[in-house]
């Protein structure tokens, strides 16, 4: 029986599209795609995990609300976004279409790299079709699984681009289970949370606060606390997402908060670094560039950097040589081919800031342990 279930909708005119967040309902998928989604086949791409875990119990719910439904998996892990699973999704969704009474959706069951291979496929399949994010993981209930940005890796030379190649395009509906946590392991609970702290960061000092005062509850799958800040995440990206759907006016931009040396990070490391995990180590350095630029007292950068270390993520770079991390960034879509950084002035605000300096940035990182 669901219990604990919330809602909230993104505003975009004619893309609007609703967010449930509950306890226990994933049972009851079937019903509520029936009542949101255009359509009576159900695609489902999942990964190999996911798939042994909750398949089952999604097909059945699916199967019960009269749809045909195909799965199909990839392996667990950032290498589920190669472009190789990507055209094996096309085809199979290709073949799974060809009967003339299908109408056929999406159905993105997984993390955050499910959400993003599956709402690539959805954007580029017919030019785009309705898809569902189902988020599996902490780090997709609370920032990814919302706002429509999905993409692929793709490799340059020797050097694997994070979402090098990708579409906005938002989904039907975001149905997030908080009960699929429970089988979580504790350090993708942590890599999501990176994420949540980021949001705390950057726009409510009452959700920072929250988790400095309950980390140890969120670590440890206590369903309320976890719901709370789901649903405040949420609510803070939704409203961004509003406003600024396609990134356009510099608020959406604010989101971005740690991305820009995390994704470079995330891209040097080949991966070893989990994304939130990069993300909070792009969040120190990013702070330490505030601090430095005269942004940010050096006393609210301690107090981030406190609660990182406690939740258990990384703060220094261990095994990455500076110019590589360097490198990365400059292919990274968020630096636009000049110094931009999104900094902190305080808990809960947040700017972009312009110019820079290439040699500060180098100067962070290598004082964070890039050698």
């Amino acid at each position: 029986m669901a219990k604990t279930v919330d809602s909230l909708k993104i505003e975009l005119g004619e893309r609007s599209y609703e967010i449930i967040v509950g306890e226990k309902i994933l049972d009851e998928a079937g019903s509520f795609i029936k009542r949101k989604v255009r359509g009576n086949s159900a695609f489902i791409i999942t990964s190999k995990t996911v798939k042994r875990l909750y398949g089952k119990r999604l097909f059945d719910s699916l199967r019960r609300s009269g749809f045909d439904v195909e799965i199909f998996s990839v392996e667990d892990g950032e290498g589920g976004k190669d472009i190789n699973y990507y055209i094996s999704a096309i085809r199979d969704l290709s073949k799974f279409d060809e009967p003339i009474e299908r109408v056929v959706f999406l159905i993105n069951f997984g993390g955050g790299v499910i959400g993003d291979l599956g709402g690539f496929v959805a954007g580029t399949y017919r030019r785009g079709i309705p898809y569902v994010h189902i988020p599996t993981t902490l780090l997709a209930m609370a920032d990814s699984g919302i706002g429509g940005k999905s993409g692929i890796d793709f490799i340059s030379g020797r050097k694997k681009i994070k979402n090098k190649v990708g579409v906005i395009h938002q989904p039907s509906l975001v149905l997030c289970d908080i009960a699929l946590l429970q089988t979580l392991p504790e350090r993708e609970i942590v890599n999501g949370l990176s994420e949540v702290i980021k949001h705390g960061c950057i726009k409510s000092s009452e959700l920072f606060s929250f988790i400095e005062e309950n980390l140890e509850k969120i670590i440890n799958k206590n369903m309320d606390a976890i719901f709370r800040a789901v649903s405040i995440s949420y609510r803070i990206k939704a409203e961004i997402v509003s406003m600024d759907e396609r990134e356009t006016l510099g608020i959406r931009t604010l989101l971005n908060y740690g991305h820009t040396i995390g994704h470079a990070v995330e891209s040097a490391s080949n991966m070893r670094y989990l994304h939130g995990e990069a993300v909070a180590i792009g969040m120190v350095c990013a702070n330490d560039i505030a601090t430095r630029m005269g942004f940010l007292d050096k006393s609210i950068a301690e107090r981030i950097e406190k609660l990182l270390v406690r939740a258990g993520l990384p703060v220094n770079i261990k095994g990455i040589k500076t110019r590589a991390i360097m490198d990365a960034l400059k292919h990274d879509k968020k630096f636009m081919g000049k110094p931009r950084m999104v900094i902190i002035k305080k808990v809960g605000e947040a700017e972009v800031v312009d110019g820079v300096s290439l040699e500060l940035i180098e100067e962070v990182i290598r004082n964070r342990g890039g050698s």
